[in-house]
């Protein structure tokens, strides 16, 4: 039943070792003195935001194991994901590159995003918060990542949910993927106007020269 093929089972594992890594982290800063760490949410906001949310992480969890057991749509992995995917090139460009090679990349790519996430909370340290939490006085992290990037974490998990998508091609994992970047988006913008709140024109020149997600090169 179903197909557990490499790609799957790598991304399965990235994703299981990615949500591991985040209860760490909160049982870490709850430890470390930080109450709830912001998992249970303090805001109205993020409330309703985690209503939606936590659903979605279940389903970005689950799907990829649906598709790797299930052999009927909308789960089953299609007849395309062993097959050469590059029919529109010149004849020899690619020839030997097929959809499964592109899901095996975007399975790596996920797992760099994994070590990438864990180097940004070893960066956070005390400081790492998995909401906000509105009196709460942690310090401006603006080192590692955060140097070129105000949410490397959040940029990461966008990458990690869409190199899924890739790996497990079906249309609610692309669904899944599309409403992750919506939630991040709007957690991010949240988490931006807070620490504007908090930190002043030191906040607010820490926007100018970093991007959201992406760097804003030359403007360091």
């Amino acid at each position: 039943m179903g197909v557990w093929d490499g790609p799957v089972i790598l991304v399965v594992a990235v994703i299981a070792a990615y949500w591991m890594g985040v209860l760490v982290m909160v049982a870490l800063a709850r430890r470390w003195g930080a109450a709830s760490a912001g998992f249970i949410p303090a805001e109205h906001l993020e409330r309703l935001m985690w209503v939606a949310w936590a659903p979605l992480i279940v389903c970005w969890v689950v799907f990829p194991i649906l598709a790797a057991t299930q052999d009927n749509p909308p789960w089953a992995l299609p007849s395309v994901a062993d097959r050469p995917a590059f029919h529109l090139v010149p004849p020899g460009v690619f020839e030997h590159i097929g959809f499964l090679a592109v899901r095996w990349m975007a399975a790596v790519a996920a797992a760099g995003a994994l070590a990438l996430t864990i180097a940004c909370w070893a960066k956070m340290g005390r400081n790492w918060r998995i909401g906000v939490v509105p009196d709460d006085r942690a310090e401006l992290v603006t080192g590692g990542a955060y140097r070129w990037v105000r949410h490397p974490i959040y940029a990461l998990s966008v990458l990690l949910v869409v190199c899924t998508a890739v790996v497990v091609p079906i249309w609610p994992m692309a669904l899944v993927a599309g409403l992750h970047l919506v939630f991040m988006n709007l957690k991010a913008r949240n988490e931006e106007r807070h620490l504007e709140r908090v930190f002043g024109e030191d906040y607010r020149q820490y926007m100018k020269r970093t991007g959201r997600f992406v760097p804003r090169w030359g403007r360091r």
